[in-house]
């Protein structure tokens, strides 16, 4: 019996080595495997974590990049505006420079005008108003706007009352009348006289009703045919002793277009 025990401790002990053999060469395969497959993970991970990382640095430098662009582009658009307000500016500078030049140009006519005005104001008053009993006073030209009228139909009429009498040499009783219709031939430039008003009361144009005749007498009693049928008929009469058309005698000839 004795001589199997020591074969058999033997045999144990191989077996023993064996599994330690067997364990420690896996153990040591399954660490060699581990590094390896380490290793390896750090080898393939590294390209991507340079790639992220390069990828990363990139990254910042690449939006630096956009603004740069982007702030180029509004630098431009900037420039571009700029130069669209100074463009502006000058094309303001011109017009201003171009009304100041029209309202000088327009000032002298408008003082022209204002004299013009002013001298047409002073005839109307002189036209306006009738005569009192005693006034000498007679405007060179009458602009023929009586105030007892409401309104106009047509352009007032400017009787040359100078020209008439000095040039055309018309008498003051051509014009000038008693209450009777006689010619106050006896009068002179300065003597006192009525307005036509005065005795031609109504302010208007005689309206016959159909079917009726007025007499010359009746419609003179209208201040408007009194004027009409005294300037119009001497107007006729002197054209055709002078066998001539320079006298008015129609609408057009002695009233003015009426401005609007």
């Amino acid at each position: 019996m004795k001589r199997y025990i020591e074969p058999l401790c033997w045999a144990v002990g191989l077996v023993v080595l064996f599994v330690w053999v067997v364990v420690a060469t896996e153990v040591k395969e399954e660490t060699a495997l581990k590094v390896s497959s380490k290793v390896v993970a750090e080898a393939a991970a590294k390209p991507e974590a340079e790639k992220a990382h390069s990828k990363a640095e990139k990254a910042p430098a690449k939006k630096a990049e956009k603004h740069a662009k982007k702030a180029v582009k509004e630098a431009k658009k900037a420039e571009k505006h700029a130069k669209k307000a100074e463009t502006h500016a000058k094309k303001a500078e011109t017009h201003a420079k171009k009304a100041d030049a029209h309202a000088k140009a327009a000032e002298k006519p408008a003082k022209k005008a204002e004299k013009a005005a002013k001298k047409a104001e002073k005839a109307a008053e002189a036209a306006a108003a009738p005569a009192a009993a005693g006034s000498g006073e007679v405007a060179d030209v009458i602009e023929m706007n009586n105030p007892n009228y409401k309104k106009h139909k047509k352009g007032i009429c400017i009787f040359t009352h100078k020209k008439h009498a000095e040039d055309y040499k018309i008498s003051c009783g051509s014009c000038h009348h008693d209450k009777d219709g006689k010619p106050l031939e006896s009068l002179k430039m300065g003597d006192p006289v009525q307005n036509c008003i005065a005795c031609h009361k109504k302010p208007a144009k005689a309206k016959v009703p159909k079917g009726e005749k007025w007499s010359k007498e009746k419609k003179r009693e209208f201040h408007a045919d009194a004027i009409h049928d005294n300037c119009i008929s001497c107007h006729k009469t002197w054209n055709k002793e002078n066998k001539s058309k320079a006298a008015p005698a129609s609408c057009k000839g002695c009233h003015p277009k009426k401005k609007k």
